[in-house]
């Protein structure tokens, strides 16, 4: 409940901030209403940048160092890719198209920068996971550019309607950005096929977010062939309305990443005895926390104990767990909580987390059994 709160308070602020545009003055004998739409739209994508930026932020902590790398450089350049949309309406309300920084293509940096930091990011998520893809290679993403500006750039200067000074120069970086966000979009793609289930949908989401921001891109060129750079869908900033799409969906991206390492509400610990736990609850709780490895091959070799035991088990027929059984799942669940402690390389968890996933039965054979080994250790120390 408390994160869509957060996320709502998040996605208001967005939308006043925006709406703070149409008290702007404006400059020169342009269209006030149509250059403040314009203004307002290139607010709300900063502003959902920023906000999906604080999602992912405030989610960090509870992740390793090299994790945390790539999400920054990720989280960077989804915010400088928002600002740098930001700057054509902002240009085109204080008029300041015939300043140096429109003239030396000063404004495409922030384009070109950004997407090459959110490439960065998830690359280097990929290579935490020993992500074998095409997608990694910084040389087929160059070569697929190269193609991309091959063809857009002489299309787009034949078709166009309205030819302007320096057009094919913004087409060859929007290709370069096209190119970046779909290897972003099958790089994300691909790590959720590989990764744990604890972080499946947020990467489903993250891959979401890159195609709407490639379609966004498709639509800008298609604008700029069809449509008048002066006319009304430009300066009402309607053709900025589908990187706002690809704006909410990534403040969405940033909140589903934030709730992997969001408190479980665990529920009340049991007072059934150990001898009257069921057998579920060890094959559940194994379950579990088996969700939280990010590598799922890494933990195949532990789980073989656990395969071994159900598959003797058949639909319909109740037969309970032995006492060498009833062992060897809980040498399983060690084994598996010894790996989430030292060896997870994607996630920085304690005990506490990984015990709150498991059902409260064998919460408390687990409290009773470190409540046990605790007396046996302080008895073995007070020994002569």
């Amino acid at each position: 409940m408390k994160t869509k709160i957060v996320g709502v308070g998040i996605l208001l602020a967005c939308l006043a901030a925006s709406s703070l545009a149409y008290l702007l003055p404006v400059a020169g004998d342009q269209v006030a209403w149509m250059v403040q739409s314009r203004t307002a739209v290139g607010i709300l994508i900063s502003s959902l940048s920023f906000g999906a930026a604080w999602w992912f932020l405030s989610a960090l902590s509870g992740f390793t160092k090299d994790l945390r790398i790539a999400y920054r450089l990720l989280v960077m350049g989804v915010v400088l890719f928002g600002i740098g949309l930001l700057q054509l309406p902002v240009i085109s309300l204080f008029n300041l198209w015939d300043t140096w920084y429109v003239f030396w293509g000063v404004i495409l940096l922030p384009s070109l920068v950004s997407v090459a930091l959110m490439y960065s990011g998830l690359r280097k998520f990929g290579r935490i996971l020993n992500l074998r893809s095409r997608f990694m290679s910084w040389r087929i993403l160059m070569l697929t550019t190269a193609v991309f500006i091959a063809v857009m750039v002489p299309a787009a200067h034949f078709l166009t309607r309205f030819p302007a000074e320096g057009l094919e120069v913004y087409h060859a970086v929007l290709m370069w950005c096209l190119a970046a966000f779909l290897f972003c979009a099958g790089l994300a793609s691909r790590i959720r096929q590989n990764i744990g289930k604890a972080y499946k949908d947020a990467m489903r989401f993250m891959s979401i977010v890159m195609i709407a921001y490639a379609v966004a891109i498709l639509q800008e060129c298609l604008a700029n062939i069809v449509f008048d750079p002066n006319g009304p869908y430009a300066e009402t900033g309607a053709e900025l309305l589908a990187f706002a799409v690809a704006g909410f969906l990534s403040l969405e991206a940033g909140r589903r990443f934030y709730l992997i390492t969001a408190p479980v509400a665990s529920e009340a610990l049991s007072k059934v005895s150990p001898e009257e736990i069921a057998d579920n609850d060890y094959v559940e709780s194994i379950l579990r926390i088996a969700e939280l490895a990010s590598v799922p091959g890494d933990i195949d070799p532990i789980l073989d104990s656990l395969r071994e035991i159900t598959a003797t088990r058949h639909p319909g027929i109740e037969k309970a767990l032995s006492g060498q059984e009833r062992e060897r799942l809980m040498n399983t669940y060690h084994q598996l909580e010894s790996y989430l402690l030292s060896k997870e390389p994607v996630r920085r968890l304690t005990a506490a987390d990984i015990r709150d996933r498991v059902t409260p039965a064998f919460r408390a054979l687990l409290a009773s059994d470190d409540q046990t080994n605790s007396s046996v250790n302080d008895s073995i120390s007070n020994l002569p």
